[in-house]
């Protein structure tokens, strides 16, 4: 059984294999949320990230939505999700368009689905700390409930 560092660390190394544009952190500010309740509701917000960058068919093109990485944290105290978005439009400026576009509706969106909620998105600068900072609050006992990759809501349109 490795340990808990040795897992974030390799957690970290896999997170660094890719190019990230955006950190985001989304807070419930409700102890009692279910995690099932959380997932739902990043569900929703993740579709809605879709939306922004691949238009109202992103369901369809999934090569043109962002891919999306997330982490819950504290879930029987403090319920959160922290997030990396990476983009893989080939043209910057068009990239540049997705970073504003997400910056300037995070936050309204989260609200939508959580309205005690509050969140934070910011460009991401430092690659290395951002990888390792989103795996920090990982449990000792690896448990893999605790990560959402958009695949999971890969589902062609139903939301």
């Amino acid at each position: 059984m490795r340990s808990g560092r040795r897992n974030r660390e390799e957690i970290s190394r896999w997170l660094r294999q890719r190019q990230w544009h955006l950190f985001g952190s989304f807070a419930t500010n409700d102890p009692s949320i279910t995690e099932v309740a959380l997932r739902d509701k990043i569900k929703h917000l993740d579709a809605e990230f879709a939306r922004l960058v691949a238009g109202p068919r992103w369901h369809r093109r999934p090569e043109d939505r962002p891919f999306t990485f997330y982490v819950f944290e504290k879930l029987q105290t403090n319920p959160h999700a922290h997030c990396l978005i990476a983009f893989y439009d080939p043209d910057p400026e068009r990239r540049k368009e997705h970073e504003r576009r997400l910056l300037r509706e995070a936050d309204r969106i989260w609200k939508k689905y959580q309205p005690s909620g509050s969140s934070k998105m910011l460009v991401v600068k430092d690659q290395e700390h951002i990888c390792d900072y989103v795996v920090k609050g990982l449990a000792n006992e690896l448990e893999y409930r605790e990560f959402v990759v958009w695949r999971e809501f890969d589902v062609r349109g139903r939301l």
